[in-house]
């Protein structure tokens, strides 16, 4: 009845009539590529057109056929007529009732009134309409993509596909990415050899990898390979072809993450044993390898691929190539542990990027900076990424990279204990993953990072919060938020007494971690709630040794876990009255809290030293 509604155009005649041919038919999907419009509709129009002149018809053919709204100049030159010739047969049309003109623009009043029209009108006919319609819009600068469909229905299809093109790279320079991969499949369907529809496949297949539709990415890439073999194309394009279809399966969870190890690690030998270099393609393979065996937690993979990530990055001077390998290298330092080496491969990284004036790799070696802040807080680096890298990622209408750099510097305030300025980035996050399926990897982050904020700030809400954290970390595979989503709710448990929950937890946790050397000792979480069971189980002395081997271990790698874990030791400290060895520790604590500005580790300590001196 809405589609009725809207094509009637609130006119009570042309809905009833609408309405009661459509009654008329078994089916009355008005979408229909089967639907005609009603016989009384057609005869209205017939004893409106039967008195106008020649002249006024022929304009009213280029208006419908230039669509329900058209400009003036561009009508007038379709038409062949001159301005003040235009003028006289509108006001022979506005009699009629079938046109409205407002300033320069002119427009049918009813659409149905215009299909009635232009379905009376033959083929060939219409060819010639289209082709002077085409010629009106390319003389007024028309819009590329209006011109390619004229021409394309006009029969020019070599001239169509080259405004195509045209208006598909006009769409991508200003990140309208879906308008351009819809430009993009009306070129495909016109392009005049093989070897540029293979082109255009490609480019259509990576554009909805951009942007992470993978439902349509995998059929383009699919398309691809098969043409690059008909064709015998060079390896290289059909490995890298091959490695974009890995990458869609396993960002749309179609394969298991050891399965796209063993394909990017194939991909490799395979690269590695052609005759011609192709150090981006090996850059791009090497890089998805490292991210892939780090987040399913396999050290010696892991270390292979940094070990051939370091060598490329040795022997190749190419910006594109430097970039990606410096990032990767610096995520990697950042995971043991070497937090300056680290920052130093991340800045060496964004260096190169901007000398490639990609933003996408722009945008990618922020991301790359902002893994440092959850382990060494830096309020001035997360104001930078989010004031150079947010909008780069939202102009690019990137929801993944957007959320990337929001959880990141959300994780950053909340251990410095800006909590309102945390909540407000977690917020826009959340919003975002709610809006759309194709974001699932920051999920489980997000939720851990709002989890860790509602405890801190005393909420009923935190321990649902890491429930939705460790749901979503199964889903997606992220195993190191599954393991501190678990030390979270373990945690919970122990708040509430609940020691034999809490011990199940912490046993799920530890097998999760299988790899602890990896894993930075299981992060803050894990440790923590070990030292608390050993300490409910009256092993005080096992408990304070875990907490401050933990604290040796995490003092210059990451702050946030050497803060934890000797808080956590201070409160034992002084529930087991060593009043002298807390004070000691409560010092360190000020020092390191108060070199990042963060008050939250310092006004817990004074609370609990104070807590002491009244007992």
């Amino acid at each position: 009845m809405a589609d009725v509604q809207r094509l009637g155009g609130g006119n009570p005649f042309l809905t009833i009539e609408l309405a009661r041919s459509l009654g008329d038919k078994e089916s009355n999907d008005i979408g229909e590529s089967t639907f005609q419009v009603p016989t009384s509709i057609r005869a209205l129009l017939e004893r409106q057109l039967e008195r106008l002149s020649h002249t006024s018809f022929r304009v009213l053919e280029h208006a419908a056929c230039l669509g329900i709204r058209c400009n003036q100049k561009v009508l007038s030159a379709a038409a062949g007529l001159s301005p003040i010739e235009l003028d006289l047969v509108l006001r022979e049309l506005l009699e009629t009732g079938i046109l409205n003109v407002k300033e320069e623009a002119i427009e049918f009043r009813h659409d149905l009134l215009r299909q009635a029209l232009w379905s009376s009108i033959g083929a060939p006919t219409r060819r010639a309409l289209h082709l002077r319609s085409a010629r009106a819009l390319t003389r007024y600068s028309g819009s590329a993509s209006e011109i390619a469909v004229h021409l394309s229905r006009a029969g020019q299809r070599r001239r169509a596909y080259a405004f195509a093109l045209r208006a598909a790279r006009t769409s991508e320079a200003v990140y309208a990415l879906k308008e351009c991969a819809d430009l993009l499949e009306f070129a495909i369907q016109h392009a005049p050899t093989e070897s540029s529809t293979t082109q255009l496949v490609a480019r259509l297949g990576r554009i909805y990898l951009h942007i992470r539709e993978y439902h349509k990415a995998r059929p383009w890439l699919e398309r691809r390979l098969e043409l690059l073999n008909n064709l015998h194309s060079p390896n290289v394009e059909r490995i890298e072809a091959r490695r974009d279809l890995v990458v869609v399966d396993t960002y749309s969870s179609r394969i298991a993450l050891t399965k796209t190890i063993a394909g990017f690690r194939r991909l490799h030998e395979e690269l590695s044993e052609l005759d011609k270099e192709a150090p981006t393609l090996e850059a791009e393979i090497l890089g998805s390898l490292f991210w892939a065996a780090a987040r399913s937690l396999k050290p010696h993979i892991t270390e292979d691929a940094i070990r051939k990530i370091r060598a490329l990055h040795s022997r190749c001077q190419e910006p594109k190539v430097k970039c990606r390998t410096a990032r990767s290298l610096g995520i990697f330092a950042c995971y043991k542990g070497n937090l300056a080496e680290a920052e130093e491969y991340l800045r060496e990284g964004l260096t190169f990027a901007r000398q490639t004036d990609d933003e996408v790799a722009i945008i990618d070696a922020y991301i790359g900076l902002t893994i440092l802040l959850p382990r060494r807080p830096d309020g001035a680096l997360a104001e930078e990424v989010l004031e150079e890298a947010l909008p780069l990622a939202q102009r690019h209408a990137d929801p993944a990279r957007t959320v990337a750099i929001l959880c990141n510097c959300s994780a950053c305030f909340m251990y410095l204990g800006d909590f309102e300025n945390s909540e407000s980035l977690l917020g826009q996050a959340k919003q975002i993953l709610e809006t759309n399926d194709d974001v699932p990897d920051m999920t489980p982050s997000v939720f851990y990072n709002l989890g860790y904020v509602a405890r801190e700030k005393g909420l009923k809400d935190s321990e649902s919060l890491f429930e939705r954290a460790l749901y979503a970390s199964e889903a997606t595979g992220m195993l190191p938020i599954r393991v501190e989503s678990l030390a979270a709710l373990g945690l919970e448990a122990l708040r509430r007494d609940d020691v034999g929950r809490a011990r199940d937890l912490a046993a799920k946790a530890l097998r999760s971690a299988r790899n602890r050397e990896f894993l930075l000792d299981d992060r803050s979480g894990l440790q923590l709630l070990l030292a608390r069971l050993r300490h409910k189980a009256g092993k005080v002395e096992k408990a304070l040794h875990r907490l401050a081997d933990a604290a040796i271990k995490a003092r210059d790698k990451d702050v946030p876990l050497y803060l934890t874990a000797q808080l956590a030791r201070l409160d034992m400290l002084i529930g087991e009255g060593r009043v002298t060895d807390a004070l000691g520790i409560s010092d360190e604590i000020f020092a390191v809290a108060a070199s990042l500005k963060a008050h939250q580790w310092m006004n817990r300590a004074e609370e609990l030293v104070n807590n002491s001196k009244g007992h």
